[in-house]
């Protein structure tokens, strides 16, 4: 990218400037929503823990302003379907065209999974990103928990702990 470095906040607002300009297709009609605020979902750190993993669809109804009145999950873990809904109630669309009768309704989906690599002590790293023309994407690191070896080193210290004590 011609050398040019951004920083995760950087990239992370960049991406969701972008997606002013993505539709969602409603249900009713030929309406067409317009995804006007978007927030980044988070990965719940008791899921995390617990490395649960899956996807999430919801069905969202939305009113006239393009405010999110509701959503029904349909799959997912509870602890997945909790998140995903408390994120996509705080978005906003906007209408574009066309006239439809009824409540109109946004069909997303959450997919939340983890990264490759080693597990970490630190807070994990999630990325967040939204794929055209509906779906969620929540990538997280695996952490660690405290009371648990987790590094190949940290498991060789503590089975040599393990071996030592069995030696008093």
């Amino acid at each position: 990218m011609l050398g040019v470095q951004f920083g995760e906040t950087t990239l992370k607002t960049m991406r969701l400037s972008l997606l002013v300009f993505f539709c969602v297709k409603t249900a009713v009609g030929e309406e067409i929503w317009i995804v006007e605020k978007l927030v980044a979902a988070s990965y719940p750190t008791l899921a995390q823990f617990a490395r649960i993993e899956g996807t999430v669809n919801l069905n969202c109804r939305i009113d006239d302003t393009g405010r999110v009145l509701g959503c029904i999950a349909d799959g997912g873990h509870p602890l997945l379907q909790k998140a995903a809904i408390e994120n996509a109630v705080r978005w906003k669309y906007r209408k574009t065209d066309g006239s439809g009768a009824g409540q109109p309704e946004i069909k997303l989906v959450y997919k939340f999974s983890f990264s490759d690599g080693p597990p970490v002590r630190q807070t994990p790293r999630v990325e967040f990103t939204f794929e055209y023309p509906n779906h969620a994407l929540i990538v997280s690191e695996v952490p660690c928990p405290d009371h648990l070896p987790c590094t190949a080193s940290e498991v060789q210290q503590f089975k040599g702990k393990k071996k030592s004590k069995h030696l008093l």
